[in-house]
């Protein structure tokens, strides 16, 4: 191998993340990220560490610090701040009302990329994520049922959150 051409190429992958997230669909984009990360990975299990794991150490910090993460609402966010749901089949009901908090969920088809997406910086949500949203948006006291927000006045979706946040304590 040209190292030289392998760690371009890298770079070039890297730096073209942004733009290949306008053009591909957010599953073909991670398949791409999933296959830069598995080239790395193998690369790295080789007794001595080959150029080719250039292509997971410049992709990256790239896609840790950038809007990468497609939504279950459909928009992008940083990793940081986009939630994995821990069982989807049992948590799809309170997605209504996790989205009406604004807490960012990853796209259910994004999920086959969990290891990937959680290396990084996406993390499972958690009960403190929940309670913090309401908190950020004014829920975090008692208040009458006729000052509540529209998604929190349907018992549906109230149920679901109550039973998401019992499922997660």
């Amino acid at each position: 191998w040209n190292t030289a051409a392998v760690r371009a190429s890298a770079d070039a992958l890297a730096s073209a993340l942004l733009g290949l997230r306008a053009l591909l669909k957010p599953e073909d984009l991670w398949r791409l990220i999933e296959a830069a990360r598995s080239l790395s990975r193998e690369a790295t299990n080789e007794r001595t560490t080959s150029p080719l794991s250039a292509f997971w150490s410049e992709a990256g910090p790239v896609l840790r610090s950038g809007p990468f993460v497609f939504s279950s609402v459909g928009q992008w966010h940083i990793p940081t701040d986009a939630k994995l749901l821990q069982k989807p089949d049992e948590e799809d009901e309170a997605l209504p009302a996790l989205e009406a908090l604004g807490i960012p969920i990853v796209d259910p088809r994004l999920r086959k990329h969990w290891t990937t997406l959680k290396e990084c910086g996406v993390s499972e949500l958690a009960a403190e994520d929940i309670v913090q949203a309401m908190q950020d948006r004014g829920l975090g006291a008692p208040i009458e049922m006729l000052q509540s927000p529209s998604w929190l006045k349907d018992r549906e979706i109230r149920g679901a959150l109550v039973g998401e946040l019992r499922r997660l304590v």
